[in-house]
C-alpha cells in the first residue's frame, strides 16, 4: 500500500538581508553609496541594492535616494533600511550612519601667487570649503609654512617677510588639508628720493653741485645722483645738468627735482646776487719817480 504527492522546488527564497557599511560615520554635506546583499535559503547571497526599497527613519539628520545613496544633512544618528517582499512576508537590514560636523575639503590661498620686493611684507588670506558647501576663514587657524626660509618666513597669522631675494613656496594647513601658493622675492624697490645740497644759496654765475640720495624697501640708501633725471622748474633762476650741477643764472628762486620712475624729490635753490670772487689792482707793477702821484 503506498501514497504518492507531488513537491514542487521553488527557487531559493531570501531569508535575510544585510546593508554595508554596517554602521559607518559621515560629515555633514557628503554622500555614500549604501549596499543591500541578501542571504537565500541556498547559502547564496546577491546584491539586491537596485530591487530593495529603502527608507530613512530621520530624514532631517540623512536622506536616501531610491538607489541607496545617502546624504548626511544636519549631525546625529541616521537609520536606513533596506526592504524585500519575499515569499514569507518582508523582510529588511538595517543600518545606522553617524553624521558629524561638516568637514574641510579643500583650503584656497588667497593671493596664490605673490611678488614683493626685497623688504616688503604681504598679507595671506586662507579660505576653507567644508563639506556642505560652506566656506570660512581659517587664516588664523590654519598653520603655515615656507618651502624656503631664507627667502622668506610666513608667521601664524600668514604674513609673509620677504628676506632674499628668490622663490618660495607656501602652505596652509587645517585637519589634514592643505592649500599652496607661490611667493617671488624680487630686488628691492626704490620708495623715496631726497635731494642733498651743501648750501642754501648760490651766487649768479656759479655752478653746485647736488646729490641724490635714494632709498629702498630694504632699508638702504644709494647715490642714484646720475641715474635720476633731474629738471629745474624756474630755469630762468637756475637750470641743472643730467648729473645734478646746478647753474646760477638769474636772481631768484629754483625748484630742482630728481625723479626716478614715479618716485622724486625736490628741492629749492635761491639763486644770490653775484658775489666777490677776487680783486686785482693795475698797474699791477710799475715805476714811480720820487715825490709823483699814480
Amino acid at each position: 500500500i503506498s501514497g504518492t504527492t507531488s513537491v514542487t522546488v521553488l527557487p531559493a527564497a531570501i531569508t535575510s538581508i544585510s546593508i554595508t557599511p554596517v554602521s559607518g560615520s559621515l560629515a555633514m554635506g557628503l554622500t555614500e553609496q549604501l549596499v543591500a546583499i541578501a542571504t537565500k535559503t541556498d547559502g547564496a547571497t546577491t546584491d539586491v541594492t537596485s530591487q530593495a526599497t529603502w527608507t530613512a527613519a530621520t530624514p532631517a539628520i540623512a536622506t536616501i535616494s531610491a538607489a541607496g545613496l545617502i546624504k548626511a544633512v544636519s549631525t546625529g544618528n541616521a537609520i536606513f533600511a533596506a526592504s524585500i517582499t519575499a515569499l514569507s512576508g518582508e523582510i529588511s537590514g538595517t543600518t545606522t550612519v553617524t553624521v558629524s560636523p561638516a568637514a574641510v575639503s579643500s583650503i584656497a590661498i588667497s593671493p596664490s601667487t605673490l611678488t614683493l620686493a626685497l623688504g616688503l611684507t604681504g598679507q595671506l588670506q586662507a579660505v576653507a570649503t567644508y563639506t556642505d558647501g560652506s566656506t570660512q576663514d581659517v587664516t588664523k587657524k590654519a598653520a603655515w609654512a615656507t618651502s624656503n626660509a631664507a627667502v622668506a618666513s610666513v608667521s601664524a597669522t600668514g604674513l609673509v617677510a620677504t628676506k632674499s631675494i628668490g622663490e618660495a613656496g607656501f602652505t596652509a594647513s587645517l585637519k589634514g588639508v592643505t592649500g599652496s601658493g607661490t611667493l617671488t622675492v624680487q630686488k628691492a624697490a626704490l620708495t623715496a628720493v631726497f635731494i642733498v645740497q651743501p648750501g642754501a644759496g648760490i651766487p649768479i654765475g656759479s655752478a653746485l653741485q647736488l646729490t641724490a640720495k635714494g632709498t629702498y624697501t630694504d632699508g638702504s640708501t644709494l647715490d642714484v645722483t646720475n641715474s635720476v633725471a633731474w629738471t629745474s622748474a624756474s630755469s630762468g633762476a637756475a637750470t641743472i645738468s643730467a648729473g645734478g650741477l646746478v647753474r646760477a643764472i638769474a636772481l631768484g628762486t629754483a625748484s630742482i627735482t630728481a625723479t626716478s620712475g614715479a618716485i622724486s624729490g625736490t628741492t629749492s635753490v635761491t639763486v644770490l646776487p653775484a658775489a666777490i670772487t677776487s680783486i686785482s689792482i693795475t698797474p699791477v707793477s710799475g715805476s714811480l719817480a720820487m715825490g709823483l702821484t699814480e
